[in-house]
Order: structure tokens, then sequence, then C-alpha cells
């Protein structure tokens, strides 16, 4: 069995939701997923949308997030287990990415986290996956990783979470390497910023 795909979205901009959600619902048919969204204080929660897998749909816990970093960090600390995949809220869900993370999952069944090749929307190349990433050169939206990579307080592995700096995802992402080495699969599988180029 398959563990579910936890999606999580720290929002700025509620109007692009909708965007998101058809985008998760079209193209992750086969695989079980949460999807947990957190909002800044600084916007209006907006009416929830009638679909069964939201897991988290209330505001974080401040108003100064930087890049939506405080935001992630709070869903982390009530996810226990299964896959992670960060979603922001100017972005959509990839129409390769199933297809791709389903045969990641069965070619390396050992694996922690993965990093995709990300594109634009037209399918230009962004950022092409890096293994070990080094920051400034890997993007959160990449990344698919098990929860318990991150870890919880006491885990041998971890726990990192995000610090409250621009370039956290490279940051984070450099040191988890350092442990555990993640497995690149240069597929085009997952978008940059994909609403801002449409």
């Amino acid at each position: 069995m398959i563990d579910t795909l936890h999606i999580v979205t720290p929002v700025s901009r509620p109007n692009n939701l909708c965007w998101l959600a058809d985008s998760i619902r079209d193209n992750l048919q086969n695989i079980p997923w949460d999807w947990w969204v957190v909002f800044d204080r600084a916007v209006m929660i907006p009416l929830k949308p009638d679909y069964q897998r939201i897991k988290y749909w209330e505001y974080g816990p401040d108003e100064n997030s930087i890049g939506g970093f405080s935001l992630r960090n709070h869903v982390l600390d009530l996810i226990d287990s299964g896959w992670l995949y960060f979603l922001d809220d100017d972005n959509i869900i990839h129409p390769d990415l199933e297809t791709t993370l389903l045969f990641s999952w069965k070619s390396y069944p050992s694996a922690q986290w993965f990093v995709f090749r990300q594109v634009r929307p037209d399918g230009s190349v962004y950022l092409h996956p890096q293994c070990p990433p080094r920051n400034n050169s890997i993007d959160i939206g990449q990344c698919v990783m098990r929860k318990d990579l991150i870890g919880q307080d006491g885990e041998p592995v971890g726990p990192w979470r995000f610090p409250p700096r621009r370039d956290a995802d490279g940051v984070i992402f450099q040191e988890i390497a350092i442990k555990v080495k993640p497995v690149c699969v240069d597929v085009a599988a997952t978008y940059y910023n994909a609403l801002r180029y449409l």
C-alpha cells in the first residue's frame, strides 16, 4: 500500500486556491493524498471547498512568516508519517508528477526523498535536480520526501525545521543531504511558480 502524500500549502494568495485544488484533484488519481492549507494571518480565510481530503484549513502561528516557512513548520509538527510535497500558492501540480513519483517509488523502494526536474509551464527547464543539493540550487517545489526524514523531536535523524530566512529551503535540504542522500530523477515532474506565468 502507498503511504499518503501530504501536500503542504502556505497561503498568502487565497484567490489562487481554486487553481491548486483543481490541479490536485485532476492530477493525483492513484496516490492517496491529504491537503494541508495553512493561512498567513494577513489574509482572510475563504470558505473551505467541499473536498474530503483537506486535513487543515486554518491560520498559522504568526503574522510575519518569511516566505511561508513558519507556516510550513507549523504543519510539519502536525503530520505524523507519510510523504511530503510542498505546493506553494503560486504553483500547481505537474501532470507528470504522479506517474514519475510512482515510478520512483517502485525503482527506489528504500529512498527517503526525491528531487525532480522543475520546469516552467512552457516546458523550459528552471532547475535540473542536483544531488547532493546545495543552497541556491534547489527549490522546495522540486522535492518529495518522507516525513520521518525531517523527523519529530527526539528522533535521531532530525528534527529539521525551516529557519526564518528567504533561502530556508536550500539551507535545510543541504543539511539533510549530509545525512541522507536524495535520489535525483531528471524528469520534468514539477513546476516552478506556474501561476505566475499564466
